[in-house]
Order: C-alpha cells, then structure tokens, then sequence
C-alpha cells in the first residue's frame, strides 16, 4: 500500500480525491476490472465528496493490526464526517519538525517554507474564485478546514487559510 498520494498538487493547483480498498483486481495494458476497481470507483464518485484519499474501514483496521501501525497511526485520520483518509498534511508537519530541529540546510528549510506559503496561497486562491459555485466552494473549504486545523494555532510558517466559515480555528 503506498500513501504517497497528495490531495493537492501545487505543480498541477488542482485538488484530487480517490479511494483506496482491498480486494480482487485485474490490470493489463488496456483494460481494468475486479471487485476492488468498482468500490474504489464508488468511493471515490459517491463517498469522498471533498479532496481526501479515503479509505474503508477494512483496509484502516488492516493497517493499524500490521507492523507497521505506528506509522499508519499518524498518517490515516478520521474525518468529521465519517470516512477515514490519508493524512496528507502528515508530512508537511514532520518536515516542520525537521526544520524545527535544526536538520535540513537552511536553503532547504527555506525552499521548503516558501513552498508550503505557496499551497496555502494556491488553497486560500481556490476558495476565493469558487465563490459562485457552492458546490466547488464546500469542497474547497473543507480542504481550508483540514489546513487550519492540521497546525498548531500561531503556526506562521504555513500560514492559516483566510475565508467566509473558517474562523474560529480550532486546535486538532
């Protein structure tokens, strides 16, 4: 299972949303199909109405019984809604840490900030110009939300994203 999936690409400043579940699934050059392929097509079309990775419930528990649940521990969180997701921010935090602790080289440090301002600004951007189409807009906010929340109130490295329904901010 690879968790490298981001719900925001700041290369492409798009949000996506997907699904990851078990089960049978055939793949060759041209075609696809299984069991796994449809209720990942249902997750994804019906389930993760805002730009979240889900995950069901079986692949969560399968994760935090494996060797590896500590790691699976920080990176799988449980929306407000409902359905566990990839942490995606997860890794903005511990890169924070790095820089925190003084490991990464300051040009590194630095470019790294400089990004992280630039997927604040892209996310803050998305939510002012879906403003006429409530639809985009919730799912926009909610990805807001998830920022704001993901960082320690006073973080002013990332910055907290400005908009109508984000305030107050509330600790995670």
């Amino acid at each position: 299972m690879v968790l490298l999936a981001r719900t925001y690409d700041e290369t492409l400043d798009y949000f996506m949303r997907g699904g990851l579940c078990r089960g049978l699934l055939y793949h060759d050059e041209d075609m696809v199909f299984g069991d796994a392929f449809i209720r990942t097509y249902r997750i994804e079309s019906s389930v993760a109405r805002y730009p979240r990775v889900m995950v069901t419930k079986q692949v969560y528990d399968e994760a935090l019984g494996s060797n590896l649940r500590s790691y699976f521990q920080t990176h799988l969180s449980q929306a407000d809604d409902g359905p566990y997701f990839v942490d995606v921010l997860d890794e903005i935090k511990t890169e924070l840490k790095v820089i925190d602790a003084g490991v990464a080289p300051q040009d590194i440090a630095a470019s790294r900030l400089a990004s992280f301002a630039k997927i604040r600004d892209q996310i803050e951007r998305r939510l002012n110009e879906s403003a006429d189409n409530p639809n985009h807009f919730e799912k926009t906010q909610w990805f807001a939300r998830y920022w704001n929340r993901a960082f320690p109130i006073g973080e002013t490295r990332t910055g907290l994203v400005d908009g109508p329904g984000l305030y107050p901010i509330y600790p995670k």
